[in-house]
């Protein structure tokens, strides 16, 4: 191994999930030269690799349900995290809730003098390097599946919280019922960020439309904005606006 390698794979055995932005800037090393030391260390079976960064060996578990889904519709996921990340203002106050496109969000939000207040793992590994962001990590029931605390205490929070606004996401989009997840006990933590939110933004790529799924996460009444991709369908986008939806989508 290169010293370069030694320095990333002590870094990742140390904080067991680490993004690739975050590496160079704790280690005073290029983006580039961080991806090849990941991508001879994962030839060696040392570190477990996905798209934005890596992980020690001890988290392959949760790797290979969570982070495998940052690979799926990367470069929709992209677009559609840096429109979000535009429409924040200087000093906000935002909610970033769990999932890949939220998550994608981190790089374009650093140096913006943010409050973010998250339940999710990938949210704060990716922002805990940045003084200038004051970050709030919910507490809770931690859900290894999805890297995320979940349960009474975080509804208990939302209660006597108003924040500018709320970035989420969901699994699937139902022209009839909204937006939907698997994850029946988080409905009404989700309820509770919505009270406590002027804006939310729903960020969704379209592959996620017509998919099926067993909670309805939010109704169309409960979202301000929707960011998709332009794949998502004309009649849908259509409807979307009936519902007043702000509708964004990005190329």
């Amino acid at each position: 191994m290169t010293t370069n390698d030694i320095s990333v794979l002590n870094y990742i055995n140390a904080n067991k999930l680490v993004f690739t932005e975050q590496m160079a800037k704790a280690l005073g090393m290029s983006e580039s030269t961080v991806r090849r030391a990941l991508v001879r260390l994962k030839k060696t079976q040392r570190i477990v690799r996905f798209h934005c960064g890596a992980s020690s060996i001890s988290e392959i578990v949760l790797l290979s349900s969570l982070y495998a889904r940052y690979d799926l519709h990367i470069c929709e996921k992209e677009r559609i995290a840096k429109k979000a990340a535009s429409m924040i203002k200087f000093g906000s106050n935002i909610i970033m809730l769990g999932g890949t496109t939220v998550a994608c969000m981190c790089k374009y939000i650093t140096n913006k003098g943010l409050t973010v207040i998250t339940n999710s793992m990938l949210v704060f590994d990716q922002l805990k390097q940045d003084r200038k962001t004051k970050l709030i990590y919910l507490g809770g029931e931690y859900d290894h599946d999805e890297a995320e605390m979940q349960g009474a205490l975080n509804i208990n929070v939302f209660q006597n919280l108003s924040v500018d606004c709320l970035f989420t996401s969901a699994t699937a989009l139902d022209d009839e019922n909204g937006f939907l997840t698997s994850r029946v006990n988080a409905i009404n933590f989700y309820k509770q960020c919505y009270a406590a939110s002027k804006k939310v933004f729903m960020l969704l790529d379209s592959s996620k439309y017509q998919q099926q799924d067993i909670a309805v996460i939010a109704r169309f009444d409960d979202v301000d904005y929707l960011i998709s991709d332009n794949s998502l369908p004309q009649p849908t986008q259509n409807k979307l606006v009936l519902m007043k939806i702000n509708l964004i989508i990005v190329d």
